[in-house]
């Protein structure tokens, strides 16, 4: 698989965000593309092909034709897209970090994809500056990317700009309850990894990193629609992927004891923000009887391990480009 290279700001290239990546990429090169995969994305090979399949059919969308995965990492969510979708022709899996490009996208690519896996375009690229031309795209996906953006309008107008009127933006992300104060996120993006966090990810201990240096942002429910609006994309459907997890009853009910008083026991409790509105309360009705409502926002994925509880415990925006210029 060629890689096509797109513009990108020397400045992004060496960022704290960037140059953390690379060092990662570099320490995983020569691993077995499994390996690769449950170090950088948190998923094995079976996860990934279960769960976004599952994610695509309980949220009813059907993508064909080409796309775009913004922010592809190792490019697990294009490579599954790419084998379980037989309607999509190509897909541009778009990353900024060159060595995760570089080293690690083709052996994760081609193990998910096999044969399909020609179907992916592996891109160095930015994706406030996507180099297609205007309407030449079906959809866009993104995977936990987005919220990384320094200017979340830019980067949606840039996406909207490619696609074609009534196409698919599907985001997987994180987005915090509109209950976040302000307080809460300055806690949350002020807080310095560990000496632990750092020697595991090929860090200098001896270097002060935050949440906000490595590019972390926490994004509101009620800012990430008002973007979208003003990029001209409309919501469809806006909902949950969780499963039935009594810790996670535990968590919210503290989410919603005031910052002020959760604070000082710790960033342990401290970053526990509150829960969006009803999630408690499906939290409780699948625990407890096993039952939750069919229309309910919050939908019941399966999973085997209490790491997978965390990372497939995502949002997910279903938006389509409005037929209006942008």
């Amino acid at each position: 698989m060629d890689i096509q290279q797109w513009p990108v700001p020397s400045s992004l290239l060496v960022s704290k965000e960037v140059t953390l990546r690379n060092r990662i990429a570099e320490k995983y090169r020569e691993r077995p593309a499994e390996e690769i995969m449950t170090a950088y994305a948190g998923m094995a090979k079976d996860d990934i092909l279960r769960y976004f399949p599952a994610m695509l059919a309980r949220v009813g969308v059907t993508l064909c034709g080409a796309g775009i995965e913004t922010g592809a990492g190792v490019g697990v969510f294009s490579a599954s897209v790419a084998a379980s979708c037989p309607a999509v022709t190509k897909l541009y899996a778009l990353e900024i970090v060159p060595q995760v490009v570089s080293c690690l996208q083709e052996p994760v690519i081609s193990d998910i994809a096999g044969q399909e896996a020609k179907k992916v375009v592996r891109v160095h690229g930015s994706f406030d500056d996507i180099q297609l031309p205007t309407a030449s795209l079906d959809f866009a996906l993104e995977l936990e990317a987005l919220h990384h953006s320094p200017d979340l309008d830019r980067t949606l107008r840039e996406i909207a700009r490619v696609l074609k009127p009534g196409g698919y933006l599907l985001c997987v992300d994180r987005v915090c309850s509109n209950r976040m104060t302000n307080r809460e996120r300055d806690y949350l993006l002020d807080y310095e990894y560990s000496d632990a966090w750092k020697r595991a990810n090929d860090f200098p201990v001896s270097e002060t990193i935050t949440r906000r240096q490595n590019g972390e942002h926490e994004i509101r429910r009620s800012e990430w629609e008002a973007a979208l609006d003003r990029a001209g994309f409309s919501v469809e459907r806006f909902c949950f992927t969780r499963t039935a997890d009594p810790e996670r009853i535990l968590k919210c009910a503290v989410g919603l004891i005031p910052f002020g008083l959760r604070r000082p026991f710790g960033w342990k409790f401290g970053r526990l923000v509150p829960c969006h509105q009803g999630e408690i309360w499906w939290q409780i009705r699948r625990c407890l009887f096993g039952t939750v409502p069919r229309s309910s926002r919050f939908l019941d994925i399966p999973v085997s391990t209490p790491l997978q509880r965390v990372l497939f415990s995502k949002t997910v925006l279903v938006c389509r480009k409005r037929d209006i210029p942008v």
